[in-house]
């Protein structure tokens, strides 16, 4: 017999009660000798279990499935009686179902063969004949039969089964064992809740209360006796998991409903006869089962139930609640189906999934069981269960996340639109959880129906406007798994969430736009014309990633067009010796294969300039898909000029260069277990008392003069490999070292003095030098800003405890595909404003704004002049000051309009070094290269209140954002003057580097003529 594991099935299993006749209502009487119960059930009925068990979400104690057995009782059975009994019985049962024929057979002689019944002849005239078992067999049909053997010396009928019999033989006792008289087998077979709970009455010394018996209906839940049963089932289901062998246990308990009734009710029986000295046997053989753990569990549940009847309280009964409390918070978590019937009840079904997804891991063994669990979960989704819903999705998406296999426990054929059954307030992260399985089901179904995508794409479109970025991002991809061509409203909303404030946001919008347009070959070229300019106002990795995808698949559709582009590029003029005809056919042939408009043109050709510019982009996963796409279209031009010009085979349309990426679902599922929470996008307000820059910048007020000369103490020196090229100081006493590469940092709070290296990018041709370092931004705690000197930033996250982490890596001053400066002699400058702005500058006639928190472009500022900038600093709000390569400072303010310039400063006569907007913001200190220093009023501006200069051209130089100090570093010496002009103290030892701590009196110097880092100074408290 095929066994049938469908999921709905085990649920019909564990919660069907099954209803046999008791031993009092079979028909026998004093004389009687023998008798032959059988029992089947209709197919009929296993069909309507089958489809309520689909239906049926929870149980909660007011409903459950029931079956009622049909019997028919034959007392001192004749051949032809039993004959018309399965007569009917054929006609009756459904296919592959297995009726069961108990016989007792207790009064008579032992029967001369093993494998027949004692019957009477059919004209009952007391004279006995043999009737095979065989020929019962054929009588019914069924090929697989479920004997019961209830007399003396039992087992014996088990000898006559030879190895190719496929019926199922239970016996009530051993070979010379004696059955009790008052059939106690039969009772356990047919009421074991009755049986169960006369036999602990006797046991525990009750039997006063045995008297007290158990009544009611066993599919009444609402009843003592109805929940009992349910807890005996589930009880002696698991026992049979946890004891038999994983075929033989779906052979048995999870095929035909009655074969798994009466092989539970027999392992019951096992521990019940074995106290009146009689020790049941069956084929297939079972353990002994009498002493397995769940029975003492059992044993908690009856003595509660004797508890209840001596205090007449069962109308009140807490049995099933006290049942599921045990399993879930006891020592019983290890039985998975007792955690799976947990489900059905609303009560205990947060607690149950908790455990089930805890020991999920313990369950790969058994597939069918997860399935079991995966459908019941989702039959709640489908039900728009309101108590469980919220818990279910829960449960499911942390699953998703954290096993992605469990994804195929799935079925393919689930249609139906979650969104339906979210109200207008739901909850931001519910509504995440019932996107993601949505589209998890959208991914695993094979059809689906026109109406329902079409109310799904609208709902999408709903939720693609919330306010929560989450909400927008999951949105956006189940619009990716959506046909959108079908709906334009879901196209034109996913191109306008290209300009997301949410960086994921906009990198799904990337992923779901490339899958909708490529249902329209015709409009590629309009979207590529969309996602082109985002490759300069983006420094998302992530968005830029995709970004890198998306070209990748245009390449593969275009890449006829782009070989014509790229050997028009690369072609040289035509030979002398050729004639015009010749060269004129070769162009022509250079261009054949496709007519493109005269924008398609100017698309491809910006397209290529863009893909051919990114190969040296500094995020490595960027540059590396650039490359490998320039080189798909270089060796696809190579093997056509090796076969002269004709290639041999045709580029097969749509075959892209790089290979298929993990989908931006998959890789996000994770962040969205880890980020359920609120997202708090909030803007400050700028004349609020919060945004003062000194409040910012961590500034405290008061006097700003030391009295102890700093240098006088050293706190630590550190020799090393390399020269030092800069340092800086970080958040609280973090100091970072610059060599020529790598990078190294220290927490001098940190006891152990434990030193962290962070390498330099390594690309071939380039020689990465660091010209800005700006560590611990607001936005970014545990960060570090890296500046080079090809104008690519690139975010790291730095932590004591783990390697750095590289977050982001992108150009931060020059767009693509435009003419690069002819020299990049200063590099990038960097300074933030407030925790989410940053400010870049250098060769280029503008000041780039970057949004830390969205991640892209906030605008270009511009200098007015075509000097760089060299020198870079904000007052933490909205003032910045430029130092230019002229040697002029220029201050801007961001708020004002047009290029935000608002004053100039008095001209150096070398290029600005160093700036500080004072913390008072009513002052400006400026250094030149060569020593010369400036102290500006902001009110004035020009002229200076005071200028000096150092004595000396200076290596380095640093000025206090809190104190009035500047430091400068020489080949021979260290000095610290104030900003007037006042030397503080000095030391003979050269520095070519120096840098001093935002609050505390503390200079970092580093020397290349000794190798060496040292700090002089004294820690604040």
């Amino acid at each position: 017999m095929t066994q049938d594991l469908h999921p709905s099935w085990t649920f019909a299993h564990l919660n069907t009660s099954v209803m046999l006749p008791d031993v009092v209502s079979w028909e026998l009487t004093g004389r009687t000798r023998s008798w032959m119960n059988v029992m089947w059930l209709q197919g009929k009925a296993e069909a309507r279990l089958r489809a309520t068990s689909d239906r049926t979400v929870n149980v909660d104690l007011e409903e459950s499935l029931f079956a009622r057995a049909k019997f028919r009782s034959l007392p001192d059975a004749s051949r032809d009686d039993l004959h018309r009994v399965c007569q009917v019985i054929r006609d009756e049962i459904g296919p592959g179902a297995r009726p069961v024929i108990h016989y007792s057979g207790r009064r008579l002689a032992s029967t001369e063969t093993d494998n027949c019944f004692w019957l009477n002849d059919d004209q009952y005239s007391g004279k006995l004949e043999l009737v095979k078992r065989n020929q019962v067999e054929e009588w019914l049909g069924a090929p697989e039969v479920v004997y019961l053997y209830e007399c003396d010396s039992a087992e014996k009928f088990l000898y006559g089964c030879g190895e190719d019999d496929k019926g199922y033989h239970l016996a009530a006792c051993g070979k010379g064992e004696t059955l009790p008289k008052d059939d106690v087998f039969s009772g356990v077979i047919s009421l074991p809740v009755k049986a169960a709970y006369g036999w602990h009455c006797a046991q525990s010394n009750r039997a006063n209360m045995a008297s007290k018996m158990v009544v009611g209906d066993i599919c009444d839940r609402q009843i003592l006796m109805g929940q009992l049963d349910w807890v005996l089932t589930l009880i002696l289901d698991a026992i049979a998991r946890d004891s038999l062998p994983k075929e033989l246990f779906q052979k048995l308990f999870r095929g035909d409903l009655l074969t798994a009734t009466i092989f539970r009710r027999f392992i019951l029986s096992q521990r019940i006869m074995k106290r009146t000295g009689c020790h049941p046997v069956s084929r297939p053989a079972l353990p002994d089962c009498s002493q397995h753990r769940l029975w003492t569990l059992w044993d908690n549940v009856m003595d509660m139930t004797v508890m209840l009847l001596k205090e007449q309280s069962e109308k009140t009964c807490p049995i099933i609640q006290t049942f599921f409390g045990i399993i879930l918070n006891g020592q019983y978590q290890n039985h998975p189906d007792l955690l799976l019937s947990a489900l059905s009840v609303s009560v205990e079904c947060p607690k149950a999934y908790d455990l089930l997804k805890a020991g999920w891991i313990k369950l790969n063994g058994d597939v069918h069981l997860q399935e079991c669990i995966v459908e019941h979960a989702v039959k709640i989704l489908q039900s728009g269960e309101k108590a469980l819903w919220h818990i279910t999705t829960k449960f499911l998406v942390e699953l998703f996340a954290e096993t992605p296999a469990a994804k195929e426990l799935l079925k393919p054929d689930i249609e139906v639109n979650l969104l339906n059954h979210l109200h207008g307030k739901a909850d931001h992260s519910l509504v995440t959880h019932t996107l993601f399985m949505q589209l998890l089901l959208e991914e695993r179904l094979t059809k689906s129906n026109s109406t329902r995508q079409q109310a799904l794409s609208a709902s999408c479109v709903n939720l693609m406007t919330h306010h929560e970025p989450i909400v927008r991002l999951w949105a956006v991809l189940l619009g990716a798994k959506l046909p959108a061509a079908e709906c334009p409203q879901l196209r034109s909303r996913l191109e306008h969430l290209l300009n997301d404030a949410d960086p994921k946001v906009r990198a799904a919008a990337i992923e779901a736009c490339v899958s909708s347009y490529a249902q329209l070959p015709e409009q590629k070229d309009v979207l590529i014309e969309k996602l082109l300019p985002m490759v300069n106002t983006n420094s998302s990795s992530l968005v830029r990633r995709e970004l890198a995808h998306a070209l990748n698949v245009y390449v593969a559709d275009r890449t006829a067009e782009l070989i014509t582009i790229f050997k028009q590029e690369t072609s040289k003029p035509p030979e002398q010796s050729k004639s015009k005809g010749k060269a004129k056919a070769k162009q022509q042939q250079l261009k054949k294969g496709s007519n493109p408009t005269t924008k398609s043109e100017s698309t491809l050709t910006k397209g290529w300039r863009i893909i051919t510019a990114l190969q040296s982009d500094p995020d490595p996963e960027v540059s590396k898909a650039m490359q490998s796409i320039v080189a798909f279209i270089k060796r696809t031009v190579a093997e056509q000029d090796s076969t002269g010009g004709k290639r041999k085979k045709k580029t097969p349309i749509g075959s892209c260069p790089l290979a298929a990426k993990l989908q931006l679902h998959e890789r996000l599922c994770r962040d969205l277990v880890k980020n359920s929470k609120t997202h708090q996008n909030g803007d400050s307000g700028e004349d609020s008392k919060e945004n003062d820059s000194r409040v910012l910048n961590g500034l405290p007020l008061g006097p700003r003069n030391p009295t102890l000369p700093l240098l006088n103490h050293q706190l630590r020196s550190v020799q090393t490999k390399q020269a030092p090229q800069m340092v800086r100081f970080g958040a609280n006493r973090q100091m970072f070292t610059v060599f020529k590469d790598h990078i190294t940092w220290q927490d001098h709070a940190d006891e152990s003095g434990k030193t962290h290296v962070l390498k330099h990018p390594v690309v071939t041709g380039s020689q990465f030098k660091v010209t800005s370092l700006l560590p611990g931004i607001p936005h970014h705690s545990s960060s570090l800003l890296i500046g080079y000197n090809d104008g690519s930033i690139r975010l790291w996250r730095i932590a004591t405890q783990s390697d750095p982490e590289l977050i982001g890596a992108w150009q931060g001053l020059h767009d693509y595909g435009d003419a690069t400066p002819s020299a990049k002699t200063h590099g990038i400058a960097m300074t933030s404003i407030g925790n989410q702005q940053l400010i870049t500058g250098g060769d280029a006639k503008y000041l780039r704004k970057w949004n830390l928190a969205m991640e892209a472009t906030a605008g270009d500022i511009s200098i007015g002049t075509d000097q760089a900038v060299t020198a870079l600093v904000s007052n933490g709000v909205y003032n910045i000051a430029a130092g230019l390569d002229g040697g002029t400072v220029r201050l801007f303010d961001t708020r004002a309009e047009a290029d935000g310039k608002i004053a100039v400063g008095p001209k150096h006569s070398h290029p600005v070094r160093e700036i500080s907007l004072r913390a008072d913001d009513l002052s400006l200190v400026s250094v030149c290269s060569g020593g010369s220093v400036h102290l500006v009023d902001l009110r004035k501006m020009i002229p200076a209140v005071k200028k000096w200069s150092w004595h000396a051209v200076p290596m380095g130089v640093a000025i206090h954002q809190r104190l009035d100090l500047v430091a400068f570093g020489g080949t021979e010496s260290l000095e610290v003057y104030s900003i007037d002009g006042e030397r503080q103290c000095d030391l003979q030892k050269g520095a070519s580097c120096v840098d001093f701590h935002r609050v505390d009196a503390v200079l970092g110097a580093g020397s290349t003529r000794d190798n060496a880092v040292l700090l002089y100074g004294e820690w604040g408290q």
